[in-house]
């Protein structure tokens, strides 16, 4: 938070500048206004989030001159509170906890604003600062986001980045059990990422590096699934934004990864406990799996349900309500969340200045009380 209090006007305006994108006020007022915190209470239909500073406005509402302004001073700004917001890019009805900690690489990427999400990435590069390997109050990093966001390939592309794969290799490498990144996608149908993983390998430019990581999350099993039963998994269209016919393209791709990845290290001679873990899961029965997962005095522990999907799974992108089996969900301080009949914030509504970077805000108790 800058130094020295700030009168509520002009931090008022401040904020509404970062939004309209009013270069000239930014610049004027920057040197007493710069990395302060709205601690406004939240107002969505004005477009007031408590927790924000300007830049995290000003990329919601894609100003994009606006961050450019904002980010030598801004650039390490992160969230201090819980925020709940709508979230179209992932699905119609889908909804995203922002957690404390979150930076503004994990928002550009979430907003799906290309431009944006590169230049953050780019001035990373440029000023020796980095927000590379810094993840979220729940140990989330930036680029699990491109595992499970609906958008274009220039954003996708950023996957395969120096900064991004160093992030795919510090989450593959951490000790808390979860989900791989290609779970997540294959739970939402993204066909689109899966592809451009494929058709970038094949290309010939990938580093070896970066293909044998994402072979390896391709053969990651968690509680005995693979990312292959996480596109059998049934979604509903308006909250994960995917129709069956996507979901089944993306199952395709998922075999063809899978296959892949299975061929390369068998032909190396590489990491040959995790292609046998994944040949042993996959000729495993549903009671085997359940027995495997009772815990002491026959108590079953969080994990598989009884159509051996998942159900409260540790992990670190959490999701609940999505489906009725609740596979990869419930768990407590998830991220991701379905909103129940509220359509009254986006997470990019680049409409009226009045309702611009619209999301709703909830308090921290109703945070907890949804995720029970």
């Amino acid at each position: 938070m800058g130094c020295g209090a700030v009168d509520e006007g002009l931090l008022k305006d401040w904020f509404e500048a970062a939004r309209s994108g009013d270069i000239e006020f930014l610049n004027k007022y920057s040197s007493r206004c710069q990395t302060q915190v709205d601690m406004r209470d939240s107002a969505p239909e004005y477009g007031v989030y408590t927790g924000f500073s300007a830049i995290h406005y000003a990329i919601v509402c894609d100003q994009f001159e606006a961050v450019q302004e904002l980010i030598d001073a801004e650039y390490f700004c992160r969230l201090p509170y819980d925020c709940l917001i709508v979230a179209p890019s992932i699905g119609p009805r889908a909804q995203f906890v922002l957690r404390e900690g979150m930076n503004i690489q994990h928002l550009s990427f979430l907003v799906g604003n290309p431009k944006i999400s590169e230049y953050i990435l780019n001035y990373t590069h440029k000023s020796g600062h980095n927000l590379v390997g810094i993840p979220d109050s729940q140990g989330m990093f930036s680029v699990s986001v491109l595992f499970f966001i609906q958008t274009n390939d220039l954003v996708i592309r950023h996957l395969h980045s120096d900064l991004m794969e160093e992030e795919i290799q510090l989450d593959y490498t951490g000790s808390k059990p979860s989900p791989s990144h290609l779970h997540m996608s294959g739970l939402f149908g993204r066909y689109k990422l899966v592809e451009h993983l494929l058709d970038y390998i094949k290309s010939g430019v990938a580093t070896t590096q970066f293909v044998e990581r994402i072979y390896s999350l391709a053969l990651k099993t968690h509680k005995y699934q693979t990312i292959l039963d996480a596109c059998k998994i049934p979604m509903d269209k308006k909250r994960c934004g995917t129709s069956h016919a996507e979901r089944q393209r993306c199952l395709e791709a998922m075999e063809k990864l899978v296959a892949k990845a299975l061929e390369y290290f068998e032909d190396n001679g590489l990491e040959q406990d995790l292609v046998e873990n994944y040949k042993y899961v996959t000729v495993m029965t549903d009671e085997d799996k359940l027995l495997l997962m009772k815990g002491p005095k026959g108590t079953k522990r969080p994990g598989l349900g009884l159509n051996g999907s998942l159900s409260n799974s540790s992990m670190n992108l959490g999701v609940t309500s999505l489906s009725d089996s609740n596979p990869f969900m419930n768990e407590s301080k998830s991220n991701l969340d379905v909103a129940n009949n509220n359509e009254s914030g986006t997470l990019s509504n680049r409409g009226s200045s009045s309702h611009r970077g619209s999301m709703l805000k909830i308090s921290q108790k109703e945070i907890n009380d949804n995720e029970e």
